[in-house]
């Protein structure tokens, strides 16, 4: 039987967000992979619940698919209260370390109990082309098909596709 859903807890959104302040399947030391959107969200959230969090990015610019001010916020956040590294690249994943080069090419390791990839997606074109191989009606790409971004730019795409009809 399920004991969350009997007792209504699984049922809760804040009863999830409050019983993740007491217990989350993750070590103290948390190593994030990935620092876009879901990564720096993760680690505001993770540093929020008691977590030591070293959010390692490859690229220049964290967060950029977050709006300006919220960037600003969860970046000041991380920074402040977690670590956060760019041009991270990293080299190995050991049971209780990561191995990375800092921007230098400096060879750097942090200690970790969890590591969470949370590596940028990519757009996903593979069924639009699979239905194009089967039919010569025209299939256009819409959404994360086309191009990451939020939902008001797919619903975007598709009200413009609906207007070509």
């Amino acid at each position: 039987f399920k004991a969350g859903g009997m007792l209504g807890v699984t049922d809760s959104a804040a009863a999830l967000q409050n019983l993740s302040k007491l217990w989350m399947p993750l070590g103290k030391r948390v190593v994030v992979i990935g620092g876009g959107l879901v990564g720096l969200e993760l680690a505001e959230f993770l540093i929020a619940r008691g977590r030591q969090v070293t959010v390692l990015e490859p690229g220049t610019h964290p967060g950029s698919e977050l709006s300006i001010v919220r960037r600003w916020r969860v970046v000041e956040a991380v920074q402040a209260h977690g670590q956060l590294h760019l041009q991270a690249q990293v080299q190995r994943i050991e049971r209780k370390q990561v191995l990375w080069l800092d921007r230098k090419g400096q060879a750097q390791s942090t200690d970790a109990d969890s590591v969470v990839l949370a590596l940028g997606a990519e757009p996903d074109a593979s069924v639009a082309e699979q239905l194009q191989a089967l039919t010569s009606v025209p299939i256009q790409r819409l959404g994360d098909g086309a191009s990451l971004g939020y939902i008001e730019g797919a619903m975007h795409t598709g009200h413009k596709a609906g207007r070509e009809v």
